[in-house]
Parts: C-alpha cells; sequence; structure tokens
C-alpha cells in the first residue's frame, strides 16, 4: 500500500464542507481521498462502458437525450 504524502492547499471551504456533507465522511483528509477516488471509479466506468457499446460515454448519453425527445425531435 502506498504511503500518504503531506500535502498543502488552497481550496475553498465551503465546497470542501459541501463534499463531506455529501459524502459522509468525518475529516477533511478523508473527503479528499474518497472525492478522488470516486473520480477514478467514474473513470473507469466510463471506459468500460465505451469498450462494451464501442462508442464514447458521450454518444450514450446523446442518444439517451435523443430518446426522451429532450432536442426537439
Amino acid at each position: 500500500m502506498e504511503r500518504p504524502k503531506r500535502k498543502n492547499y488552497r481550496l475553498h471551504q465551503s465546497k470542501l464542507d459541501a463534499a463531506q456533507r455529501l459524502l459522509g465522511t468525518k475529516t477533511e483528509t478523508e473527503t479528499i481521498e474518497r472525492a478522488l477516488e470516486l473520480i477514478a471509479f467514474g473513470e473507469r466506468v466510463a471506459s468500460g462502458t465505451e469498450r462494451a457499446r464501442g462508442r464514447a460515454w458521450e454518444d450514450v448519453l446523446g442518444d439517451m437525450e435523443r430518446a426522451s425527445g429532450e432536442d426537439g425531435e
């Protein structure tokens, strides 16, 4: 397991507080770690979807919007 490295960042406290509430985390460090994990997970999901369907994730969303009639057709 990788050992954590000390970092210093300038962050908006309100954004960090909102993320902490949404994620249900106890500490700011845990909040940032969890948010980064979710971003990496989302990328893996999008990549897997692209491979499985043979087209980009954005195309899937476009098809969903067209299917629901949101584009005015």
